[in-house]
């Protein structure tokens, strides 16, 4: 700010950071997890492998089931659903990858 808040204020800080699932750099044609600040621009790599069907639905506006389709009103969104299926980096001795699905739920209390 302009003018230093005074002493003993409360005082909220905050980054922005996007996470996004894109092809690895770590394991070649495997699905990453990756995560921007966008103050700066660094990008990481937070983990792999991810199995195509990884990725974030939306719950909107109290409904049950989550949907794909980012809404046009974000203020609709009360959750998000995180699909974290892994998938092995390797084929096992049969020579089948291993998948394994993982699916949790956030839901929003603060919200309008």
């Amino acid at each position: 700010p302009a003018t230093p808040p005074a002493i003993g204020s409360p005082v909220l800080m905050y980054q922005q950071v996007r996470y996004e699932f894109k092809a690895s750099t770590n394991v070649p044609g495997r699905i990453a997890l990756y995560r921007r600040v966008e103050a700066n621009a660094t990008e990481e790599e937070l983990v792999a492998p991810f199995d195509t069907t990884a990725g974030f639905r939306f719950y909107v506006n109290d409904g049950a089931t989550p949907q794909t389709a980012v809404p046009g009103v974000l203020t609709s969104i009360t959750g998000l659903e995180l699909i974290l299926d892994g998938l092995s980096d390797r084929p096992d001795h049969n020579g089948k990858t291993q998948r394994v699905p993982l699916r949790t739920s956030v839901f929003f209390k603060n919200r309008p």
